[in-house]
């Protein structure tokens, strides 16, 4: 293109911000790079001075493929209310956090006790946010308070 050339550009479509998920907590979901849009959400909490109590659930297939991993770690030391849970596919043998996938049994241990009062925002592969929609209602938590962002078109 030349500069100067007129473009036009399309999007974003989506509304998946806990702005417009007003609860007196969250707990966030992701897989992968599904990570990102909660990294962006817990700064805003930090900027904000939000107390509000949010557990980030991370499923990662190993502590080195962890994305944006040394930012959710300052965050972490910054946000005194965040949980931050992250859940290794393939752990290396020194590894003493969660194992395997994000499941229901993982999440009736860990959600907090006032959960089915909390907002749930989830963001990853098709595959695990299905599961964790069917997850979330198995273990309690309403339909209505589920809200996901899907990477491909609808």
């Amino acid at each position: 293109m030349k500069p100067g050339t007129r473009v036009y550009v399309d999007g974003p479509h989506g509304v998946f911000s806990m702005d417009r998920r007003q609860a007196p907590g969250y707990v966030f979901i992701a897989g992968g790079v599904g990570v990102t849009p909660f990294v962006s959400m817990l700064a805003t909490m930090r900027e904000r001075g939000d107390v509000r109590p949010v557990t980030l659930f991370y499923g990662s297939p190993s502590w080195d493929e962890i994305v944006l991993r040394e930012q959710l770690a300052e965050l972490e030391a910054a946000l005194p209310n965040l949980t931050l849970v992250h859940v290794l596919g393939r752990p290396d043998p020194s590894w003493t956090g969660e194992a395997g996938r994000i499941s229901a049994e993982l999440l009736r241990r860990r959600l907090p006790a006032q959960f089915r009062r909390y907002e749930y925002l989830i963001c990853g592969p098709t595959q695990m946010m299905d599961a964790m929609e069917d997850a979330l209602v198995e273990v309690g938590v309403p339909p209505a308070r589920i809200s996901s962002e899907r990477f491909d078109m609808v």
